[in-house]
Order: structure tokens, then sequence, then C-alpha cells
């Protein structure tokens, strides 16, 4: 049986009856809630749930945004349409109004796994839900006061699937694909068409979950999504939820890469995205913990972001200098880490975050209109005009940025009022840093078009085929930073923190309790056992999966 096949089977012994295919959901549909008699959800938890939602009157029709941007705002559009139904848009928007409410996520955890069930084989949608089930099941174990027996063998049983869908695969590859050619296409010239290039690069998972350039780029796109949602749009979950689990996964599978190359070079390549991968990895993951309020998981996730920032600056002073610019208490270090990626570009020729190209069109003149936003910040309006008089140099190629001219314009003419709205006591009026977007859930986030969309500017098809490799002195990390956080973002779930635990041997003999690796997978004896390995052992077998791990051994 092909592993695709095998997936679908799996997926389909999980399935339920057409009477639960109704959405919203409804009370009655409860005796159709069964994992093929792994796991019922206790009624009373389902019907109180469903009750309480039925309260809430979701779903009619979306009001339209009232919020008004700044005049220093730039307007980057967003032509795309998320698909997402008015209902799961309200009830998005209701938990992240509420991102503690034990009943929202219930109720959200239930509705992706409804959904997911309901897959007739493995598909876009049901990896996108189990994901999403994955992190609103997640968030019922940590907000409720005890075990939720029912939520953590759902996570586990869901999360198990596509963590075997990876590892029987085979050998990770960097193999080039059509849906990779759409994504940069769409991320570089036509932003209207992300979402049919993000479904072509999930589709293009379920082929070859093993290709790392594919979970890469899966990793930058549902940033994008996130980063650039309008204000109120709650989409934005889905972006940062989608990005964080590819995360993971891609800077295992790139350590992996990595250390093979260094056994063997002639043989084996290294990813070449791999050095900037920290800031692919880490916005995402800290969006989350921010809109959870986890301080101790923001702290982490800043330590691990600064050995990213250490490793190659040119990159990551933009990442780490973005997340700091509206915390007060980070100011001056976001500041530092922005300027470092100056001063890596003039000491080393030839790193490829530095110059414009075809890739990254306006890299220079958007880098620089975010460091005048800083020096604004700071008060030092020297600087700042000092940056701003190079508006017509020849390497900026001002004249063909359609995205901002008006921008870069406001800043020179309104430097002291954005100064004076900077320093009041109202952090709410502030103004947003011109390459990040406010949103009504969560901090800021990064935007990508001003530097990444081409706008008027002309590249020749041989200059957009030319794709430079990373400078060597960036290329390999060496002691790759280790991932503080899970996929979910959370410092008090350690499901995927793997430190102490042995890797699986078969002479060995385990009992009940146990926890070993296999393959980048955490796994749980339910009883005494030897010689029955944990990736074989399926859902009646001698181990239950927890979790695949936030780093080690892929």
């Amino acid at each position: 049986m092909s592993i695709k096949m095998a997936m679908a089977a799996s997926v389909l012994s999980l399935s339920v009856s057409a009477a639960f295919a109704s959405v919203p959901l409804k009370e009655n549909s409860y005796d159709d809630f069964h994992f093929n008699g792994q796991l019922t959800i206790p009624y009373g938890d389902f019907s109180s749930t469903i009750k309480y939602v039925e309260s809430l009157n979701l779903g009619i029709t979306q009001a339209p945004s009232s919020y008004i941007p700044g005049p220093w705002d730039p307007q980057f559009p967003n032509e795309a349409d998320s698909g997402l139904s008015d209902f799961e848009a309200s009830l998005t928007a209701a938990y992240l109004d509420n991102v503690n409410s034990l009943e929202l996520a219930r109720y959200l955890s239930m509705y992706h796994l409804s959904i997911y069930l309901k897959q007739q084989g493995l598909t876009v949608e049901a990896v996108k839900r189990n994901i999403l089930a994955q992190y609103y099941l997640s968030r019922v174990i940590e907000l409720s006061d005890q075990k939720v027996l029912w939520a953590e063998k759902a996570r586990s049983i869901i999360a198990e699937k596509l963590h075997h869908l990876i590892i029987e695969s085979g050998d990770i590859t960097t193999e080039s694909s059509p849906s990779h050619d759409d994504f940069i296409n769409s991320f570089n010239y036509v932003e209207s068409n992300r979402y049919q290039a993000i479904d072509a690069l999930f589709a293009d998972f379920i082929e070859s979950p093993n290709n790392a350039m594919t979970v890469a780029y899966l990793t930058a796109a549902n940033i994008w999504i996130g980063g650039e949602a309008n204000y109120d749009d709650p989409v934005i979950l889905q972006g940062f939820v989608f990005s964080s689990y590819f995360a993971s996964l891609s800077l295992l599978m790139a350590e992996d890469l990595e250390q093979r190359w260094e056994i063997d070079p002639d043989n084996n390549e290294r990813l070449r995205l791999a050095s900037i991968l920290g800031g692919w990895s880490i916005p995402a993951r800290r969006w989350i913990a921010k809109l959870h309020g986890d301080e101790q998981a923001i702290a982490t996730l800043d330590e691990e972001h600064d050995l990213w920032l250490e490793h190659n600056a040119a990159f990551h002073s933009l990442s780490v200098g973005l997340m700091f610019f509206d915390e007060p208490e980070h100011l001056l270090e976001g500041w530092q880490a922005w300027f470092s990626g100056f001063t890596h570009c003039q000491e080393v020729a030839g790193l490829r975050s530095c110059p414009d190209r075809p890739r990254i069109s306006f890299n220079q003149i958007g880098f620089t209109l975010g460091a005048v936003d800083y020096l604004i910040k700071l008060g030092d309006f020297d600087t700042a005009n000092m940056f701003l008089a190079w508006k017509y140099a020849p390497f900026l190629s001002y004249d063909f940025w359609d995205l901002g001219q008006e921008a870069w314009d406001y800043r020179m003419s309104n430097m002291n009022e954005m100064s004076e709205l900077y320093s009041n006591a109202n952090p709410d009026d502030d103004p947003v840093n011109f390459l990040s977007k406010e949103h009504k859930w969560g901090p800021d986030t990064i935007t990508c078009q001003a530097c990444h969309q081409a706008q008027s500017r002309h590249w020749t098809e041989q200059e957009k085929d030319n794709v430079l490799p990373p400078h060597e002195s960036v290329a390999s990390l060496g002691n790759w930073p280790e991932m503080t956080t899970s996929w979910l973002s959370s410092s008090s779930d350690a499901s995927g923190n793997c430190a102490g635990a042995a890797v699986w041997d078969v002479e060995k003999v385990y009992k009940r309790g146990d926890i070993v690796i296999s393959q980048a997978g955490k796994y749980r004896a339910k009883w005494w056992t030897q010689a029955s390995d944990p990736i074989k052992s399926g859902a009646w077998g001698d181990w239950e999966f927890i979790a695949f791990c936030s780093s080690g051994v892929y």
C-alpha cells in the first residue's frame, strides 16, 4: 500500500457519519462524534459548549471594518479571498477577542475536528483542519484546571497522522517544484494569487512531505498571510498557526540536511534558506505567544532570535528590530539589531540579503525607511533626514516604488508630528513602522510587499532566474539555535520538549510511562515492551504518540 493510500485509510478510519455534516455544530450530532471507539468527548463538555456558542448568535454577516489607517501607514494591496465562511470568521474573531475562553477553544477544537474527520482521503483541507484542531485542542488542555484526557488523546491521534506522513516519505530532499515557482511569482509579482499559491504548496506537501524547500516556503507563505491580514480579519490566526507548525518542521529538516552535508558534502546539500529560517520561524510563534500573554515563552523566543541575529545579522536585523519596535523596554535593543544589519552588509560583500534582487526588489529602500521610523521614535531627526535625503539616489530606484512613496514623503514633511505621537502617554496612537501592519488582535506584524513585490520595477527573465546561493560565511549554522518553544508557542506545554529523552533502542526493555524519541517523534510506553518499534505502533500498539519534537534528531 502506498504512503498516501495508507494515510487516506487512516483518515477514513476516523470518519464520522454524514449526520455530523452540518455547520455550525448541533447538539444532536453528539452520538456521531467518535474516534472509531478510541475516544468519545464527554457529553457534558459537548453539550455545554454547543449551548454557549449558540447563545453568541454568530455568523449572520461580517460587519465592515471601521478601522482607518494613519497617514504614515502604507496601503498594501490585499486582493485575495481567504475563503473563510462568515460563521468561521465570526467564531474565530470571538475567540481572538477572548483567547482565554475555554468554551470557545473547546468548540473550535471540535469544529475543526469535525471537518477534518469528514475529509474523504488526504486533502489540503484535511491537513489544514488537522493543524488547526491540534492548536485548539492544545488551548483546551492549557486553559483547563485539570487533565482533559479526551483532548490529549485527540491531539495525539491526529498529530500522529501528520508525523507518520512525514517520516514514511523517505529521505529529506530540496527538489524544485512548480508550486515553489507559483509561490515566488505570487510573493513577488501577483499578490492576489497568494491563497492559490499556498494551496499548491499544501498539495505539494501531501505529495512530498519530505521536501524541505516546500516546508520552508509554507512557513514563509503563511507568515505573509498572517502578517498582511487586514486590521480585523481573523484569518491572521490561521496564517500564524500554519506558519508556526511548518516552521518547527522546517528547522528540523534543515538541521538534518546540514548534518548529512557535513559528513558527506559530495552527496548531500544544505537547504539554501537555512541561514534565514530564524526570521521565518520565530515571528509566528512569538505573535501567538504574545496573543496568549505567555511572557516566559516570549522571553525564551527572544533569546533564540538573538542567536539567529548573531549568525546572520543582515537578515535577522529586520525581524528582531520590527518585533522590538513597539516595546519600550526593547526599543534600544531593537535599534541596535537594526543597525547591525547595515554593519553586516558593509563588512561582508556578497550577502544576498543586502542588495536589491528580483526576489527582494526594494530591500534597500524598505530597510532604509524602517530605520527612519526608528530614528524618529528615538528623536534623532538629523540622521533620519540624512537617510531621507537619499530619496533620488540611483541605487534606491524610488521612481519605481509604488507602495512607499507617500509614506516616504509623509515622513519628510511630518517628522515632528510623528515624534509627538510617539512621545505622548497614549501608545494607541503611535505610528506604525513602515514595514509593519497594525491589527485588532496581537502585536503589529511584519509585512512583505514593500520589499518583495516588484511594483513598477522591471527585471529580465534572466535576472529572475538567477538565484544567488547563500554566502559561505552564513550558509552553515554549525551549532543550531535550539527551539525554545514548541510550534504551539507555549511555555507550559512540554509535549514537544524532547530534552533528556533517550532515542528508542530495540534491545532495551521499556516499562509503562517510559518516554523515547524516534525520528523526531516523542512516544510514551503504554505497558511493558521490548523490540516494538514506536513508529509502527499504531493506535492499538505498545506506544502512544505524544508530539513531534521541537528539536532533536530527525
